[in-house]
């Protein structure tokens, strides 16, 4: 690292610690609130910058609320913004999908490698879904891997069998999945509903890490 990068890291991090002349308040869905510079987090995120420049301004700060971030997951995500630094493994789900909606894509990819080591039969299915949701196509792709190579015990899952009503075009791409890997997934026949198909790296990010 030369001397002008580790500079700016010194900055950020004094910036972040201090969160001298924040202009920004993030409110979390339990009400912890959380200073920010509006430069620094709408620099690295288009999204973010929109609601930035959305924002109710009370006693010249801005004010976003966030109705699905815990307190802290939210502060996870500020630093982030600041120090780009690996957030708790507890804290990858809520940061995976807040990094889909706000194109963060290398909080995206370090959440996806978090979750992805993380796959046991007890959240297998619950991050099947999550992936899905964040438009996390190499996350997915993994989950379907360890489901197919543990079938006999996820067909007996109550959480397989609720999935079939909770998240329909989900259930169907499972369907379609297995039947291409020669898998024994049996599901109702959606086709009617919806079609539905597993999609390697749409929206994700051009170089993915090896998951």
């Amino acid at each position: 690292m030369n001397e002008s990068s580790k500079d700016v890291i010194d900055t950020m991090k004094q910036m972040y610690d201090t969160r001298a002349y924040a202009d920004m308040m993030f409110i979390s869905k339990d009400g912890k609130k959380v200073q920010a510079h509006a430069c620094i987090v709408s620099s690295k995120s288009a999204p973010m910058a929109d609601h930035v420049r959305a924002a109710d301004v009370e006693n010249g700060a801005r004010k976003v609320k966030f109705d699905t971030l815990t307190g802290n997951e939210l502060e996870a995500l500020i630093e982030f913004f600041y120090l780009a630094k690996k957030p708790r493994n507890e804290n990858a789900p809520a940061l995976l999908r807040a990094a889909d909606i706000y194109e963060l894509s290398s909080l995206k990819e370090i959440c996806e490698v978090i979750l992805v080591d993380g796959i046991n039969m007890h959240n297998a299915i619950e991050r099947l879904v999550i992936s899905h949701e964040a438009h996390a196509y190499r996350m997915k792709f993994r989950v379907y891997r360890f489901l197919t190579a543990h079938l006999d015990e996820v067909l007996k899952m109550a959480a397989y069998k609720d999935l079939v009503y909770t998240h329909t075009e989900l259930s169907l791409e499972a369907s379609k999945y297995s039947s291409a890997g020669a898998c024994k997934f049996q599901m109702p026949d959606f086709a009617s509903l919806s079609k539905s198909g597993l999609r390697a790296n749409i929206g994700g990010p051009k170089h993915p890490p090896d998951l």
